[in-house]
């Protein structure tokens, strides 16, 4: 038996790429706090008085330190690490207005 000839078809598509760059053409506008909420939980159970933190990656460099955006006159508590909000009995939280956004240079 013989076989005949074997034809493959193709198609060659290769992506058009265009440069672009973006212009900033206004200073940048604070924006209002977003409200953020959630819960913590071990399991099925709620975690009752942990202290949730908002950080921000450091940037001035590797291996430097977080930084805390929440602030400790809002929030009423803070420890070495900054300032944190604490879960309610069914170990929910809410960060409102308390915390701060410095936009990057």
């Amino acid at each position: 038996m013989r076989l005949g000839p074997i034809f493959a078809s193709g198609t060659l598509c290769l992506p058009l790429l265009t440069g672009c760059s973006l212009q900033q053409t206004a200073s940048p506008k604070p924006q209002p706090a977003v409200k953020l909420t959630g819960s913590v939980h071990g399991g099925q159970q709620p975690i009752v008085g942990a202290h949730v933190y908002l950080f921000a990656a450091n940037d001035t460099g590797y291996g430097q330190p977080s930084i805390s955006l929440l602030n400790a006159a809002s929030t009423g508590a803070s420890d070495s690490l900054g300032a944190y909000v604490l879960t309610d009995a069914n170990g929910g939280f809410t960060i409102t207005g308390d915390y701060a956004c410095s936009p990057y240079p």
